[in-house]
C-alpha cells in the first residue's frame, strides 16, 4: 500500500470555545490518519486556548499556536497557513466553528492525487442543516478547468467552493503566494471566493461528489455579522473588475457587468423597503464610487416603484395563469368527451372472439384494401375547403 501524503489540517480560531472540541473530534475521527493538526489562537478571551492546549497533550499530532496580537479574519488566517510543515503537500483548513465528516481528508487527498493538475478540491457540504445547493457541481465529472469554474462563478453564480472549511488546497499554492488571502475594503466577507479566483488561474478544481464538511450557522460567526451589509452584489463587481479580464471573453463581460450593475440597482431598491441604517447606504455609496458606477437615487426610486407594481400585480397574473391552465385542461376533457371511438364495442367483442390467425387474416385484409384504393384517391381533385 503507497505511503499517505502529509497533511497540515488548520484551524484558525478566536474565541471559538463553544464549537472548539467539536471541530477537533472530527479531525480526530478521521479514516485518514497521516496528518498534523495545527490550531492558532488569535488571542481569545475565552476557553479556546485551554481547549486546544488539553487535545495536544493528549495527540502528538496537534500543535497549538498562539497569534503575536489580535489579528484581522484574513491577517489570522495567514499567520495560520505560515505555521504549516515544509514536508506537507496538502492544507485541509477548518474553521473552528465547522466540522468535517470522517472519510473527509481521505476522499480529497484521493482525488487531487490521482489529478496532479488539481490545485484545490471541494465538495458538497451541510450549511446548517440544508445541502448548500449552489455550489452543485456538474455529475459524474470530478475535476474541472480551473478557468471554466472561475467562468461559471462570474457568469451564474455557480459556486463550488463553498467556504474556507469545505476545500482541500495544495501547499505549492501557499507557498508561492507571500499572502495567501488578501484583506481589503473592498471584499470583506468573500475573501476565500477570491483567494479561490486567484488560484485557479494556475489549475484546476476537484470536487467529491459527497457531502464531506458542515458549516455551522450562528449569531456570531463573521458572515452573520456583515449580513445587514448586504455585500454580495457590489463583492460581485469588484470580483469582475479584478478575475474578468481572465475569465470571460470582452463580449461577455460587458453582458455580465451590465447583469451585475442592474441586480446591484435592484437589490438596492429592495433595501428602500427595509429601512436600513445610514451606514448602510454610506457603505454602498463608496462601494459605486470604487467601483466606478452610479446608481442614483432616481434609479432606485424608479426601481422601488417596479418592486411595488410587481407585487401587486404578479398575484394576478398567477390567478390569471392558473385559470388559463385550467381552461385547457376542461376544453381537452371536452374533446375527449365528445371524440367517437375508433371501434366499437360489438367490434371489439367480435374481434376479441376470433382467432388470433383470423384477425391477422382480416387486418391484411384491410391492409390490401387500402393499398389497391391509393392510385384512385390519387386520381380525385383536392378539396379545396380542405375537408
Amino acid at each position: 500500500m503507497p505511503q499517505e501524503q502529509f497533511v497540515s489540517v488548520i484551524t484558525p480560531v478566536h474565541n471559538g470555545a463553544s464549537f472548539l472540541a467539536e471541530c477537533i473530534e472530527s479531525v480526530l475521527g478521521q479514516t485518514y490518519q497521516n496528518w498534523e493538526y495545527v490550531i492558532v489562537d488569535n488571542r481569545s478571551t475565552d476557553e479556546s486556548a485551554a481547549i486546544a492546549a488539553a487535545y495536544a497533550q493528549r495527540d502528538s499530532r496537534i500543535r497549538l499556536a498562539h497569534t503575536p496580537q489580535l489579528l484581522r479574519a484574513p491577517e489570522s488566517w495567514n499567520y495560520a497557513l505560515l505555521q504549516i510543515s515544509p514536508r506537507s503537500q496538502y492544507c485541509k483548513v477548518i474553521h473552528a466553528d465547522d466540522w468535517i465528516f470522517p472519510e473527509c481528508i481521505a476522499r480529497m487527498v484521493e482525488l487531487a492525487a490521482a489529478n496532479p493538475s488539481v490545485i484545490l478540491v471541494s465538495s458538497y457540504r451541510l450549511l446548517g442543516n440544508k445541502l448548500d445547493n449552489n455550489q452543485l457541481a456538474r455529475y459524474p465529472n470530478s475535476v474541472f478547468r480551473g478557468r471554466d469554474a472561475g467562468r461559471w462563478f462570474l457568469r451564474e453564480k455557480h459556486n463550488v467552493f463553498g467556504n474556507p472549511s469545505s476545500i482541500l488546497i495544495r501547499c505549492d499554492a501557499i507557498r508561492r503566494r507571500p499572502v495567501f488571502y488578501q484583506g481589503s475594503d473592498d471584499i470583506r466577507q468573500a475573501m476565500d471566493i477570491q483567494t479561490c479566483l486567484e488560484v485557479l488561474q494556475d489549475g484546476d478544481v476537484g470536487f467529491v461528489h459527497q457531502v464531506l464538511t458542515f458549516s455551522r450557522l450562528h449569531t456570531q460567526s463573521l458572515s452573520t455579522s456583515l449580513a445587514p451589509f448586504m455585500l454580495e452584489n457590489p463583492e460581485r463587481l469588484h470580483f469582475l473588475q479584478q478575475f474578468g479580464a481572465f475569465y470571460l471573453d470582452h463580449d461577455e463581460y460587458k453582458a455580465v457587468w451590465k447583469e451585475a450593475v442592474a441586480e446591484y440597482a435592484r437589490m438596492l431598491a429592495l433595501c428602500v423597503f427595509f429601512g436600513k441604517a445610514p451606514d448602510f447606504w454610506a457603505y454602498h455609496r463608496e462601494q459605486q464610487r470604487r467601483l466606478g458606477v452610479s446608481i442614483t437615487p432616481l434609479t432606485i426610486a424608479r426601481e422601488a416603484c417596479r418592486k411595488v407594481v410587481l407585487s401587486v400585480t404578479r398575484p394576478v397574473r398567477r390567478l390569471l395563469k392558473w385559470r388559463r391552465q385550467h381552461r385547457s385542461l376542461d376544453e381537452a376533457r371536452i374533446a375527449a368527451r365528445k371524440k367517437p371511438a375508433s371501434v366499437g364495442i360489438s367490434e371489439m367483442e367480435s374481434i376479441k372472439d376470433q382467432p388470433a390467425q383470423a384477425k391477422y387474416a382480416q387486418d391484411s385484409a384491410g391492409v390490401n384494401e387500402a393499398m389497391q384504393r391509393l392510385p384512385s384517391l390519387a386520381a380525385q381533385p383536392a378539396n379545396p375547403a380542405g375537408g
